[in-house]
């Protein structure tokens, strides 16, 4: 059965082309039918355009809340006792979100108890895919 799990968080965001600091609640995603990934959206930048969303890995935002993690596009790391920050680097630009550490916490453990890691391949399939390929002339 799919389940998922949604958690919104506010956030000071720093975009680094617009020189532009300023107050967003992002929400994070975690749906058990992607069971590696994560979500994080923005609100959308104006009125009748569409939401910012970013995907990145379970694991990497969970090993971010102990030490810097990720490299290139998506790096998380914690600032002091309470806070996440979370670098997201594009084409266009960079934008840093400073996330208060414990809905994060939260967000993270009920992801892994909607799915513990153990199960993450069973829930992809990977093992039927497995068998198939091999099973294939």
């Amino acid at each position: 059965m799919e389940s998922s799990l949604t958690c919104p968080i506010r956030s000071h965001l720093r975009v680094d082309a617009l020189d532009l600091v300023l107050e967003a609640e992002l929400t994070l995603t975690y749906a058990t039918k992607d069971p590696l990934a994560v979500t994080l959206t923005f609100p959308p930048p104006a009125a009748g355009r569409a939401p910012t969303v970013w995907v990145f890995s379970r694991d990497l935002l969970a090993s971010g809340l102990r030490a810097r993690t990720g490299e290139g596009d998506v790096v998380i790391r914690p600032s002091g006792r309470h806070r996440v920050l979370v670098t997201l680097t594009s084409p266009s630009g960079r934008v840093q979100g400073e996330l208060e550490r414990a809905p994060v916490e939260a967000f993270v453990q009920e992801a892994y108890a909607l799915l513990p890691a153990p199960e993450e391949s069973a829930a992809l399939g990977l093992d039927n895919l497995v068998t198939a390929l091999l099973a294939a002339p």
